[in-house]
Formats: structure tokens, C-alpha cells, sequence
């Protein structure tokens, strides 16, 4: 062990680095994502919300909603650090109705999984696809679908295998996200959830 603590350096994180790390703070496991997406889907006004679990969330975790969906613009935006359209400034946060605010869930999800968004903001517009894999854009296209989202997360922690290591069991896994979903469920009486395992 070094004693000598004077002597070592700082050292300044890669981007990549640093963004798997505060991954990390946010997205735990499976449940955390679907945690994240609900309160998203929540927050842009669904009325129609579904969950599909694929082996505990390990494999994916999709969720799909009615809400207001996201342009090309947005899609572009929506994995970046930071990026919420929730809040403006500072002071926002004293106002802000919304489930969630930071404008980290998307982007660390995208940090440590393969992440897919299929979105519209209207029924009469084309709808978008956004695919990331290891936090980096890789395709932003056309794409058919219905106003509002369909965001797919596959291979949580693919590439961290040393997290990937900390999960449970597949049906471990999957109990949590069913507490997380009836957690996020049960006081929305106004909105219709699906849960798919």
C-alpha cells in the first residue's frame, strides 16, 4: 500500500470514462430504468402506458406510451448530459410538477446499455428512430410509428461487466421491477398500465 499520499497524481476522466461512472449513480439495476422511463412517460402526459420485462430487464426493458412524444430535434438531444426539457433555469426547480427534472436518466441508461427510441409527436408525422449503443449516437432516422415513444433498453451493464456482476437472478430482477411498476401504477388512476414479463 502507498503511504505516500502527496505523491499521487490527479488525473482527469475521459469523457467515456466519466459518463459509465455517473451511469452508475443513477442506474443500478433493471428497476432503476424502469423507474426512469415510467416517470418519463408519466411526466409527458400518457395515457396509455406498457411495460415489457425480458429476463428479469437484464435483456430489455421496453417501455411504450402515448405521450407527446419527441421530433428529430429533440431525439438528437434526449441521451446528451443535461438534457431535460423540464427545467431552464435554476429557480425552475422550485416550481417544476414533474417526476423527474435532471436530464440524467436518458443519458445514463444510454452510457451502460443499447438504447432505442422510436418517437412522434403526432399521429400525422413520420415518427423517428434513434438507436445509441455505448452512450454514442449511431443512427437517427425515419422511421413508421404512433404519436408518442417506445423506448427499448437492451444488454443492461453490456459493457461494465464488473456491475453487471452485482445483479440477481433473472426472477430477482424481475420482482423488483414489478414493486418498481406498482410503485409508479397504483396512485396514477388516470392513466391505463400494462406489465408484460
Amino acid at each position: 500500500m502507498n503511504t505516500n499520499l502527496s505523491s499521487r497524481r490527479i488525473n482527469i476522466l475521459r469523457d467515456s470514462v466519466a459518463r459509465r461512472i455517473a451511469a452508475g449513480e443513477v442506474i443500478d439495476r433493471p428497476q432503476a430504468v424502469v423507474r426512469e422511463l415510467l416517470d418519463n412517460s408519466i411526466d409527458a402526459g400518457s395515457t396509455d402506458i406498457s411495460l415489457h420485462i425480458k429476463n428479469g430487464g437484464i435483456d430489455e426493458i421496453r417501455v411504450t406510451d402515448n405521450g407527446c412524444g419527441m421530433d428529430s430535434e429533440n431525439l438528437e438531444k434526449c441521451f446528451l448530459p443535461h438534457a431535460t426539457s423540464k427545467i431552464k433555469d435554476f429557480e425552475d426547480i422550485y416550481k417544476t410538477k414533474t417526476l423527474g427534472f435532471r436530464g440524467e436518466a436518458l443519458s445514463s441508461i444510454a452510457a451502460c446499455s443499447k438504447l432505442t427510441i422510436i418517437s412522434s409527436t403526432s399521429s400525422e408525422h413520420p415518427a423517428n428512430k434513434l438507436e445509441i449503443s455505448d452512450g454514442q449516437l449511431q443512427e437517427l432516422a425515419p422511421f413508421r410509428g404512433t404519436k408518442g415513444s417506445s423506448i427499448s433498453v437492451k444488454d443492461i451493464f453490456y459493457s461494465m461487466p464488473g456491475r453487471r456482476n452485482f445483479l440477481k437472478s433473472p426472477s430477482g430482477e424481475s420482482a423488483q421491477c414489478r414493486t418498481m411498476f406498482l410503485e409508479k401504477a397504483l396512485p396514477q388512476l388516470d392513466i391505463n398500465f400494462r406489465y408484460f414479463v
